[in-house]
């Protein structure tokens, strides 16, 4: 990985991403673990679940928007001489 990032060819962000989505996968495999063995206990615990599986969609979602926006930033690189303009909205 530091190589990586010596090269350019990975960024500190995605790195930082990268640990995150690592810590949430961690917390999300032992919530699983911790599966209520009463219906009772359901509620609290799916609770729990939803939040960390909302915080890894998050984290996947911004992942997807800035690959796309490096996409059509690069795209717009390449286009610029041929007289076309794009518009583009995220």
């Amino acid at each position: 990985m530091a190589r990586g990032i010596a090269s350019g060819k990975l960024r500190p962000s995605s790195l930082a991403r990268m640990a995150a989505l690592a810590g949430t996968a961690a917390a999300l495999r032992r919530s699983y673990g911790d599966y209520p063995e009463h219906p009772a206990f359901f509620g609290p615990w799916a609770d729990k679940v939803r939040r960390l599986w909302g915080r890894a969609d998050g984290t996947r979602h911004e992942y997807f928007r800035s690959l796309l926006r490096g996409m059509v930033s690069l795209a717009l690189r390449r286009t610029s001489g041929c007289g076309l303009t794009f518009a583009v909205i995220f």
